[in-house]
């Protein structure tokens, strides 16, 4: 992989200088707090989009947590025992994120209530799936609206009953600060770090910092400067009925391929996929298909239209085929016809892959920052380049093993008995009591590898119309936050451009 760092570094600094002129004017908008929680929305959001060498924010979180303290609100006077609130912005049918809270609810304990609390959903549908494990748990699914100071403080009151708070929020979302970012408010709260690599929200407010990833362990204790630390890995669901023989035959026979072909999967969203640093997904598995002559690759998330996909199925005659987004609970008939796994690169997709190994399929993964994690590198999936990757996946065709370690790594650790027997031991290592932090500023002086192989990923990406219709939009946004708010914004038109996460 070959990286031009002297264009990174301008990059980085571009988007710093940008950063932080976001971050002084919410910081002068002291007069006018709702206007200063959305100028601070705003800045973080474009830091997490856009890697700028800093991963926390101590200035906007102090402003926020200052605004929290200016306003009580009554808390409840019992706790009920083993209680556990899920905070999330939004919910998704597709992706890793939703999957891990329905799947940390499941394997919890029976003993323990598990409720959601969605801050942003407006009219977006909930997945049956989260619906469904929260009512198991005794649970119930609550919806905020709002502006943001609105929200926080209705979760202030609604979570003072609970008995520990669980964050898998968006990492610009400052509801959490606001709800919490007063030690009025005891009750201890955990914060799923799903997004390590990036600018966050919420160092304020962790009593405890659940890592998934050991590997960027020293992003929190280093960059962060958190050592209220706890590990667990990605929950996997179990799997469920294998299709039969028949059921088989009928998706080969819908999809127009023989009975003896051989099927490699991949799942991923698009912008996975886009090549950058010598690291081309498709040109890699058209290798493949050269030495395969009866393999197919299937591609769930890819739209069939995207030039690049539909280019790369004209070229292999179709064996290359993108699917499009596939809904979750029909991924097994899929799962169920697939010979080998391939996961995303250059941009990884650990959850997709870990479930499509939880059938003890054979996966490969190719070792690049975004790809790391604890089970990957504990089963040697991980290639070094994409040469090793095309053998590997070759070696898999020709010789299909009978179990493989990865499997016997999520079974042991991932899947809901093992996954709860971690879970039951988190139980018995909660802090006691909420606190408010002081958080330490983020030098930016050594940037990880992650941060880098990001920041090249995303100036390779071609600027296509649609990304200068969102820039333009953000911009947009951000002017008439900072000149005009609230003239013109009702609740019902926030709530509608922040379900989106415009806002």
């Amino acid at each position: 992989m070959d990286f031009d760092f002297t264009s990174v570094k301008g990059y980085l600094q571009r988007n710093r200088r940008q950063f932080e002129h976001m971050q002084r004017s919410a910081l002068c908008a002291t007069n006018n707090p709702g206007r200063q929680v959305l100028l601070a929305t705003q800045a973080v959001a474009f830091a997490s989009r856009h890697t700028c060498g800093l991963l926390n924010a101590p200035q906007l979180e102090a402003a926020l947590c200052n605004i929290a303290q200016q306003h009580k609100v009554p808390l409840a006077a019992k706790v009920l025992p083993n209680s556990f609130l899920h905070v999330l912005t939004r919910a998704y049918p597709t992706g890793g994120h939703t999957r891990i809270v329905e799947r940390w609810i499941e394997a919890s304990p029976t003993s323990q209530t598990h409720s959601v609390v969605l801050l942003s959903q407006d009219r977006r549908p909930v997945p049956s799936l989260l619906k469904e494990a929260t009512h198991t748990k005794n649970g119930q699914l609550h919806h905020m609206s709002g502006f943001p100071l609105e929200k926080a403080l209705a979760l202030r009151e609604l979570a003072s009953s609970y008995a520990c708070i669980i964050l898998h929020t968006h990492m610009y979302d400052p509801v959490p600060l606001l709800a919490f970012g007063t030690e009025d408010f005891s009750t201890p709260v955990l914060l799923f770090n799903h997004a390590d690599h990036l600018m966050w929200l919420g160092a304020s407010i962790t009593d405890m910092l659940v890592n998934f990833n050991d590997t960027r362990k020293p992003l929190s204790l280093e960059r962060r400067n958190i050592t209220r630390l706890y590990h667990l890995p990605l929950p996997v669901a179990a799997p469920g009925p294998f299709p039969t023989l028949k059921d088989k035959e009928k998706l080969k026979n819908s999809l127009d391929l023989s009975p003896e072909s051989k099927i490699l999967l991949t799942i991923g969203r698009e912008y996975k996929y886009e090549p950058f640093a010598g690291l081309d997904f498709l040109s890699t598995v058209e290798t493949i298909l050269n030495e395969a002559p009866d393999a197919i690759l299937l591609a769930i998330g890819p739209s069939p239209q995207h030039p690049a996909w539909a280019e790369a199925s004209r070229r292999t005659k179709g064996r290359i085929r993108a699917l499009g987004p596939i809904p979750n609970h029909q991924l097994g008939s899929y799962l169920g016809i697939t010979d080998v796994a391939l996961e995303s690169f250059p941009l990884g997709s650990p959850t997709a892959l870990l479930d499509i190994a939880r059938n003890n399929i054979p996966c490969v993964s190719l070792a690049t920052p975004t790809n790391e994690y604890d089970a990957f590198n504990a089963a040697g999936i991980a290639c070094s380049t994409p040469q090793e990757y095309s053998e590997r996946a070759l070696s898999f065709l020709k010789s299909p093993p009978k179990t493989t370690l990865l499997y016997e790594i999520i079974k042991q650790e991932a899947l809901p008995e093992g996954f709860g027997r971690k879970l039951a031991k988190l139980s018995k290592n909660l802090p006691v009591k909420h606190h408010v932090w002081s958080v330490q500023p983020d030098t930016g002086q050594n940037l990880s590898s992650v941060e880098l192989f990001n920041a090249y990923n995303t100036m390779q990406l071609p600027v296509t119309k649609k990304t200068m219709l969102q820039n333009m939009v953000y911009r947009s946004l951000w002017c008439y936050t900072r000149f005009l708010y609230p003239f013109g914004l009702s609740r019902s038109i926030y709530n509608r451009l922040n379900s989106y996460g415009l806002l």
